[in-house]
């Protein structure tokens, strides 16, 4: 009776799963239509994944013997760095233009991404509703679109979707104990590096890194094993993206010494004497001042509502902790409050003239948005797991 009663209740919550990324998928037609029908087209570098694409379906190549005689006098293909997307791009020709082609195929992007984030989100608060709440919340923050609208890089955009993705996997590893989450979710980083390697530097390693140290697993683990499940899990992604990591790895030292070297002198550079009087020009004024209000634009690009749900859950999250004082529901939301701060400081930090892990500014915003979803879904799930008491039924 209580197996019937489990994949009844299973059932349930699928049929559940299916509806709401139903209605997600309904919801974001009025952006990706807007997308497909805008004229004249979005994107300043959309005409450089549309020419990459077209130049490999006139002359397929692999990176490994391929040569680009194009820009100036040509170079070896395996030199460039962005060519995933272009590859999965390619099938998609041989039934509609190039043109037509890529913006498919980042809309289907955009749709990656809204159901890994729910199921993510899901999966950290046990909650349908809201997951699919907080998922809509995330996908109609206008900081998210930047680097398709924007700046039209879209081998970046279309790597975004990873970040839920290795998340999502990685949770699932921790809630259940089966390497085979670990496994995939080292996979999808790899191809995730391969895919754009700023961003998964940037964003989604320093999270899988915290929440393997950090994070709340239901078998314990020991900290010693947990350094050491980071450093294979590092291992593998470098080995999967080897094509791409091995030569950052090689320049590392490298970029790491020159920016040594150029700290605190940009700013001396920027001032000169002219006519035996030391003069800072206007324009530089104006740039620095213009990169200093880049800071205020974070609730701008970022729905209002997203920091609403954070502070009503976020007090939740305390209040019930007081009265329960559970050590491991805090070491659940651990990884991703460090994140959080780590993702504000980095916006921050460029803002006010140093550069780290520096994105540019059309996509720069993307990851907040998501990260105060996945601090709310935590928050939330927490404290509506403290109202309801023991779950009935084990989603694992």
């Amino acid at each position: 009776m209580r197996k019937l009663t489990n994949l009844g209740l299973l059932l349930l919550s699928l049929t559940v799963h299916i509806s709401l990324i139903g209605f997600i998928f309904f919801a974001l037609l009025t952006i990706t239509n807007w997308y497909l029908q805008k004229i004249p087209l979005l994107g300043v570098d959309l005409h450089n994944t549309i020419t990459y694409v077209s130049y490999l379906k006139r002359h397929f190549m692999l990176p490994v013997n391929g040569f680009k005689d194009i820009w100036f006098t040509g170079v070896p293909l395996y030199k460039d760095t962005l060519l995933l997307h272009y590859y999965f791009i390619l099938p998609l020709t041989q039934f509609f233009s190039v043109l037509d082609a890529v913006r498919y195929y980042v809309v289907g992007s955009i749709f990656a991404f809204g159901i890994f984030t729910y199921l993510l989100l899901f999966r950290l608060s046990k909650n349908h509703l809201v997951a699919a709440g907080i998922t809509l919340l995330t996908l109609f923050s206008s900081g998210y679109y930047g680097s398709l609208v924007w700046g039209g890089s879209l081998p970046y955009f279309s790597t975004q979707p990873f970040l839920p993705l290795v998340i999502l996997l990685l949770v699932m590893y921790l809630q259940t104990g089966n390497r085979g989450w670990f496994a995939a979710a080292a996979l999808a980083t790899g191809v995730a590096f391969t895919g754009h390697p700023l961003l998964t530097g940037t964003f989604i390693i320093p999270l899988a890194i915290l929440l393997l140290i950090f994070g709340s697993p239901k078998i314990p683990i020991k900290l010693l094993s947990r350094f050491v499940l980071t450093v294979v899990f590092l291992l593998l992604s470098i080995i999967v993206s080897f094509r791409v990591t091995g030569s950052l790895i090689k320049t590392a030292s490298n970029i790491f010494t020159a920016a040594i070297s150029l700290t605190g002198k940009t700013t001396q550079n920027l001032t000169q004497k002219i006519g035996g009087e030391e003069s800072v020009s206007a324009p530089v004024d104006a740039v620095s001042q213009y990169f200093r209000g880049m800071v205020n634009k974070i609730p701008e690009y970022t729905n209002p509502y997203l920091f609403f749900l954070l502070g009503a859950g976020f007090a939740m999250f305390i209040l019930f902790w007081i009265f329960r004082r559970d050590k491991r529901k805090i070491m659940e939301i651990f990884p991703y409050i460090i994140f959080g701060i780590f993702v504000f400081g980095q916006i921050v930090v460029n803002a006010y003239g140093n550069s780290l892990l520096y994105q540019g500014w059309y996509r720069q915003f993307w990851q907040v948005p998501i990260t105060l979803a996945l601090i709310c879904a935590v928050c939330f799930g927490n404290a509506l797991g403290s109202i309801a008491g023991k779950k009935k039924f084990d989603y694992n």
